[in-house]
């Protein structure tokens, strides 16, 4: 009797181990099962939809799901990454970034420049936090920067 039980159990971690990039060749109806609803879902030219799945204001990681016009899921990858990052532009529409990289964890407007900053927390590649921040004018980036978070030194 308990060698079913942690056969099954087995199974479903190994199912749970593979995270959101496990999904891709699956109906976006087992996406949402697994993952919940997406915070944002941005529709493509092309028919096909980008679901955002940030995980929080202060989470580092945002998946961003790739659903074809036909319902199954093409590509999950994790928009909260440099290279990412390096692909916004000055002169890049707010939608373009959000398809890019999702919604932000946190927004800070600036009336006397007329810009909002996006803000989005992520690890960068030598493992500390950082902030990556967008800002935008009238709807498009005027300007980008990133600042890294100090670790704390303990005595």
């Amino acid at each position: 009797m308990t060698r079913p039980i942690l056969l099954a159990a087995i199974c479903l971690a190994a199912a749970c181990a593979g995270g959101p990039k496990s999904m891709v060749g699956k109906s976006e109806a087992d996406l949402r099962s697994s993952l919940g609803p997406p915070k944002a879902e941005y529709a493509n030219r092309d028919g096909s939809r980008t679901l955002a799945y940030p995980t929080g204001p202060l989470g580092v990681e945002t998946h961003m799901a790739e659903v074809s016009p036909s319902g199954s899921v093409t590509a999950v990858r994790q928009a909260l990454v440099e290279e990412t990052f390096n692909r916004v532009t000055v002169g890049m529409k707010a939608d373009e970034v959000l398809r890019l990289i999702g919604p932000a964890g946190e927004t800070m407007n600036f009336p006397r420049q007329s810009e909002v900053s996006w803000q989005y927390l992520f690890m960068d590649a030598w493992g500390y936090q950082a902030h990556f921040f967008v800002n935008l004018r009238d709807g498009v980036v005027v300007s980008k920067f990133t600042r890294r978070i100090e670790r704390v030194q303990r005595p």
